[in-house]
């Protein structure tokens, strides 16, 4: 069988900031998390099989199927603002703008019933397990940040240059039920799947350094992204 996928769930990037050396701060390695709508579609292919028997007057009410779907989604844009201070009485605000391309690649296996079936017409339902993998492309960075404060009895300022997020990739292993329907040689389905998160993969991201008055310091960035996908929709033709 050969159709499309269309999965509707949440992304969540999360990030936490670690100073390596030349700055002290009192809320020092702090996770910043925040989610989005995701909406990812892509191209199934797969195969089903029925076996010869019957139930409820359905002739093959039993079957097995697994497919696979590559696709992207659109792009996700992420903006996190914060401000911390340390002893020597100077704040630091940072302000993260990036946006990043979901690609996806799936698959899934699902046992299947089919209890109603009247001339071309067949409804049943499925259950199985499926896994997820998603590459997020940084495509948009736009990270800046502002340090402020007193040195010396005088205002001072110094200015931060951060380097792009990296890509990172997310992985999902997830139970699902699913109705699905038939005429002839099509086939629409609906899944629910049952997503508790993620497994998380932080990446350390590239140091940024910062010049002015007041210090110069050099930071670690470890962010991650967790993914969800609740509900997924297809169509597929039955060659």
């Amino acid at each position: 069988m050969l159709g499309i996928e269309i999965n509707l769930g949440e992304a969540t990037l999360i990030t936490k900031e670690t100073p390596r050396y030349g700055i002290d701060i009192q809320v020092l390695g702090e996770e910043r998390k925040l989610s989005n709508f995701s909406f990812n579609g892509g191209i199934k292919f797969g195969y089903q099989h029925y076996f010869d028997k019957e139930a409820l007057g359905v002739k093959q009410a039993y079957g097995i199927g697994g497919s696979v779907c590559i696709g992207a989604g659109i792009p996700i844009n992420n903006t996190i603002e914060y401000t911390q201070f340390n002893f020597q009485n100077w704040e630091q605000t940072f302000k993260y703008n990036s946006q990043f391309l979901p690609i996806n690649f799936g698959l899934d296996i699902n046992f299947l019933w089919d209890f109603w079936e009247s001339g071309e017409h067949t409804l049943g339902l499925s259950a199985g397990i499926g896994y997820t993998m998603n590459y997020y492309k940084s495509i948009k960075n736009d990270n800046n940040a502002q340090a402020v404060g007193v040195v010396n009895g005088q205002p001072a300022q110094g200015d931060v240059f951060s380097q792009p997020l990296k890509d990172m990739i997310s992985h999902n292993i997830y139970p699902q039920i699913g109705l699905h329907y038939y005429y002839g040689s099509h086939q629409f389905s609906l899944n629910f799947r049952l997503d508790f998160g993620g497994i998380e993969n932080a990446v350390k991201q590239d140091t940024s350094s910062s010049d002015g008055d007041l210090w110069n310091g050099i930071y670690n960035y470890d962010s991650a992204f967790i993914s969800k996908d609740y509900l997924s929709l297809g169509y597929s033709y039955r060659f």
